[in-house]
């Protein structure tokens, strides 16, 4: 989203020639199952911007894609691979993924300018979700978009008679016992000596199922 611009940005910004400073496009690339984020500049050299090193390397921004379907707006980024400098991350997300399941990788869109990199607010920034990843030997090719509100599920919240929402063992179900699953249900509760924490709500009626608008 856009920030507001410091005077030092608005002073570049407004220069009519001779600039000393440049705009840049950095991309910040959260991966599950990574020590730290991914970042990249689109530069000749590495620069210091928030107290950490982008390193300087070589990717295309395609512009958004948009259908008459009214689909959620999609861009593609391809990044240089050519050093395998993204493939340990892709190959430490895909370990990550087949041991905790699927988890989106957040790319953060950022542009700064080289007279202001003392400043850790961007001139603009927009963050996006991995939708489609695809790797080969000379580059790294990013589908993103932004969140779609139709996957959100509505209403938010929902109350069921036989079923416990709590996840076992969290400190909602506060289970502390030996058994190492539980069917979710207020019998396998019971069973466990825990249906004072049960997550259900055995007087919903005889529908068994009621939605709740709240969030």
């Amino acid at each position: 989203m856009p920030s507001e611009l410091s005077s030092v940005v608005v002073a570049e910004k407004n220069r009519l020639h001779n600039a000393d400073s440049v705009f840049l496009i950095a991309l910040e690339i959260t991966i599950p199952g990574t020590d730290e984020a991914a970042r990249v500049v689109r530069n000749s050299v590495n620069i210091t911007w928030r107290g950490v090193i982008w390193q300087a390397m070589d990717f295309d921004i395609d512009g958004l894609k948009r259908t008459s379907a009214n689909e959620v707006p999609q861009v593609t980024i391809s990044i240089s691979n050519v050093g395998r400098v993204m493939q340990r991350y892709v190959d430490a997300y895909d370990i990550y993924c087949k041991e905790n399941g699927y988890s989106p990788i957040e790319v953060s869109i950022c542009v700064i300018n080289t007279a202001d990199l003392s400043n850790d607010a961007p001139a603009a920034e927009h963050i996006f979700t991995l939708k489609q990843p695809q790797l080969n030997k000379t580059k790294c090719t990013f589908t993103l978009s932004a969140s779609n509100p139709f996957n959100r599920r509505a209403p938010f919240n929902r109350i069921e008679k036989n079923f416990c929402s709590y996840k076992f063992k969290d400190s909602r179900c506060a289970y502390a016992g030996t058994a190492t699953t539980c069917k979710k249900t207020l019998a396998a509760c019971r069973a466990l000596g825990n249906s004072m924490r049960f997550g259900g709500a055995p007087g919903a009626g005889k529908t068994g199922l009621t939605l709740s608008a709240e969030i």
